[in-house]
């Protein structure tokens, strides 16, 4: 992928996966065990990957895949760590995480973090509200403008790199799962609010929720 990429001239960031704690930054950052295990896995990931691929071109950065929701203590336990580590491989290759849709977070905790870019999910599939998924999109829509507006405001006089993470898909509840694409008017809409407000816009995902339904696939 990445020797095409570099063919293609693009630009990737090579994400370290979660091991087996899904939600390592959302409780386990103050257990001392298993921050030593998700930092361990995330060395291991990111030795092999660099032994494989730091020779392409577009090998541009990293991805932290571990979502989290209050900020501060997650960068502390985990987040700080693990790029203190990516640094020892090359010092400038910039770091990316995509926070949870009701993120807890400052300029000050910004200013300490040393990630360089925040991808903020914009959290439309399952039609979220604070710590409610509604699923009916509309709702978290209706909301985009002041969410985002707050991110610029925090984001204002902190040299991190702001950028939205528009989610494709949707699903019909009642539990979450079962992902499928969305219309593309309504990504469209999800476009037209966020631009005013990030330098990049990112989706979630392509591989996978974008299946036609007579796939034979196994998701």
């Amino acid at each position: 992928i990445l020797n095409q990429a570099s063919q293609n001239g693009q630009r990737v960031f090579v994400g370290l996966g979660r091991g087996d704690d899904l939600l390592l930054t959302w409780d386990g950052y103050n257990d001392p065990q298993r921050v030593s295990a998700g930092l361990a896995h995330g060395t291991t990931v990111a030795n092999e990957l660099w032994d494989l691929s730091a020779h392409e071109p577009a090998f541009f950065g990293w991805y932290l895949t571990h979502e989290a929701n209050d900020l501060g203590p997650a960068s502390d336990g985990f987040y700080n760590p693990m790029v203190n580590i990516l640094r020892q491989f090359e010092a400038d290759k910039p770091v990316m995480i995509s926070p949870a849709g009701t993120p807890t977070i400052s300029a000050q905790i910004l200013a300490s973090s040393h990630v360089d870019v925040f991808a903020y999910q914009d959290a439309v599939g399952a039609g979220y509200v604070p710590y409610v998924n509604t699923f009916d999109p509309q709702q978290r829509i209706d909301m985009l403008d002041s969410v985002f507006a707050s991110y610029e405001a925090t984001h204002a006089n902190v040299e991190k790199h702001l950028w939205a993470n528009l989610e494709s898909w949707q699903m019909d509840g009642p539990s979450y799962a079962n992902p499928y694409p969305a219309d593309f008017e309504r990504l469209l809409t999800q476009l037209n609010i966020e631009k005013n407000y990030v330098d990049q816009i990112t989706s979630y995902e392509w591989l996978g929720f974008f299946e036609h339904p007579s796939s034979s696939a196994v998701l």
